[in-house]
């Protein structure tokens, strides 16, 4: 099978070959030669179908890549307008820079997930890159932002006044406090969704008392 069994690999193999096998050894002068030929060529082939196949290949993830991307900004500028409607305040700024901090501490620190995996499921598998991901953090961690700004204010608002029989003055903006008090209270005990609606609620009457 194949080419013809070959002589020793020494001068003097071929020579005792030329003697006892002239024909042969002719045949030999001139099958090596194109075998070596071929095998070049093979080698050229295969090279350059692998540079093709790598080629293409390339293109071929650049694409996916794009279209990631297109995908990507799509999500964003999705998000970004839904954020623009639901919570304004937080849309730009300096308080878009604190819940996109908000956003990281929830993540790590919450859902227990590392730089990497951020990194990974934000940028390469898109799990955390659709609107709706990007609402679901949002709006936790500015529950959890809220929560905490209410224990910090009632760790150091004093002690509510006793209350007041009718008639007795009250100043001014003592009914949005009580609000804001009460709605503190409400949030301690409160999860989920119905913790959320209290912490907004609870910066409006903040807003509304002054605070």
């Amino acid at each position: 099978m194949g080419g013809p069994e070959l002589p020793a690999r020494t001068p003097e193999g071929f020579a005792e070959l030329e003697r006892t096998n002239p024909a042969h050894a002719q045949y030999l002068r001139e099958w090596v030669p194109a075998a070596i030929q071929r095998d070049s060529e093979i080698r050229n082939e295969l090279s350059t179908a692998e540079t093709i196949r790598s080629a293409q290949a390339n293109a071929q993830a650049q694409i996916v890549q794009r279209q990631r991307e297109q995908q990507f900004q799509a999500n964003d500028e999705a998000f970004n307008q839904w954020l623009s409607k639901a919570h304004p305040n937080y849309a730009k700024g300096a308080r878009r820079a604190e819940l996109q901090q908000a956003v990281k501490s929830y993540l790590r620190d919450d859902l227990g997930l590392s730089d990497k995996d951020v990194e990974y499921h934000y940028k390469q598998t898109g799990l955390l890159r659709t609107p709706q991901a990007q609402a679901m953090l949002a709006n936790g961690a500015m529950f959890k932002m809220m929560k905490a700004n209410a224990k910090n204010i009632a760790s150091k608002r004093a002690a509510a006044p006793p209350v007041q029989r009718p008639g007795v003055y009250r100043p001014a903006g003592a009914d949005a406090e009580d609000t804001v008090r009460s709605l503190q209270q409400q949030l301690e005990n409160a999860t989920g969704e119905r913790a959320l609606r209290i912490s907004v609620k609870l910066q409006q009457a903040r807003r509304a008392a002054g605070l």
